[in-house]
């Protein structure tokens, strides 16, 4: 009966789930995951007394650092020879992105307002203009495509721009059909977003900073500090939770909904791999392959475990 606890929606007593709930997964998860790092997990029970569960994993201290922490300044001078002058709307619901995103542009000049939902977006267009609002297509309260929509229906006549991991071009003829002007990718690339910039705001050349010697480039985006790697280090634990929960109750929509978030984030923290890995999620989905996923997203947690550990 032991070893039955961790297979897949296998439980010791089905009176468990209707008395406590819970859908007989997380002892599955819990056991793929330690096969994953190499480890393994043994239990025993006496029954009425209780159960002991073990688990071991190898492990040894590493000597590379959590993340390279490069020189700000210098890295980010090759993108500076401009300076930007305009209110930027930034509508974007994660935080560590809120905070990078504002960041790289008021580096670049600009003014820079932030806010969480596209409900809000709209609320702040409607008050005043902007010279360019950035939408992230994927918020609670009210999408980017329904903002941009609802700003067009009321006149709205300003640019808005598509801020996104969703990159198919389905999802760019939806952008479009909604009123936007142009599109952004996740993570962002900061030459498009200079690019862009010359389109809607005022524009003057400055002399960048001359550094002494070429510094190799960091890992994460240039603009990422202690403070901003912490942030996204707790967002990421968030995410963890989130999966673990969603696996258990088969809530694929919730499993889509974080793997986009952490496609559009991660690699700007210096970690492609669970960017790489929230896309395949993500387009396995897309495809209808809902109960394929499972592996991907062990995967996914196991790469988020070594980012909060």
């Amino acid at each position: 009966m032991l070893d039955e606890l961790f297979k897949r929606f296998e439980q010791a007593d089905q009176s468990i789930s209707r008395r406590f709930g819970g859908s007989g997964l997380g002892l599955f998860i819990s056991e793929s995951l330690a096969s994953l790092m190499g480890g393994e997990i043994d239990a025993s029970s006496i029954q009425d007394q209780g159960s002991k569960f073990q688990l071991t994993i190898p492990y040894q201290r590493s000597d590379i650092p959590a993340y390279q922490q490069g020189d700000h300044a210098s890295n980010f001078s090759s993108v500076l020879s401009e300076r930007f002058s305009g209110e930027v709307l930034v509508a974007e619901d994660t935080v560590e992105l809120q905070l990078l995103e504002r960041r790289i542009l008021e580096a670049l000049g600009a003014t820079v307002s932030v806010v969480n939902n596209g409900k809000l977006a709209l609320e702040a267009a409607m008050g005043r203009p902007f010279d360019l609002i950035l939408m992230d297509m994927q918020m609670p309260e009210m999408d980017g495509i329904e903002a941009t929509e609802a700003l067009r229906a009321n006149g709205y006549s300003g640019p808005i721009v598509a801020l996104t991991a969703n990159v198919m071009q389905k999802h760019r003829d939806a952008f479009n059909q909604a009123g936007c002007d142009a599109f952004l990718g996740k993570p962002i690339d900061k030459q498009e977003l200079k690019a862009l910039l010359k389109q809607y705001l005022s524009c003057q050349p400055i002399q960048p900073a001359v550094t002494p010697e070429e510094r190799p480039a960091a890992k994460q985006d240039e603009m990422v500090d202690d403070e901003l790697m912490a942030i996204f280090v707790q967002s990421a634990n968030n995410h963890r939770e989130k999966l673990i929960d969603a696996l258990s109750a088969k809530n694929w929509r919730q499993i889509r909904e974080t793997a986009h978030t952490i496609k559009g984030s991660a690699t700007s923290f210096g970690y492609p791999e669970l960017s790489q890995l929230g896309k395949e999620i993500c387009d396995a989905m897309d495809q209808g392959e809902q109960e394929s996923v499972t592996d991907q997203v062990l995967k996914l947690l196991l790469e988020i475990g070594k980012v909060i550990s």
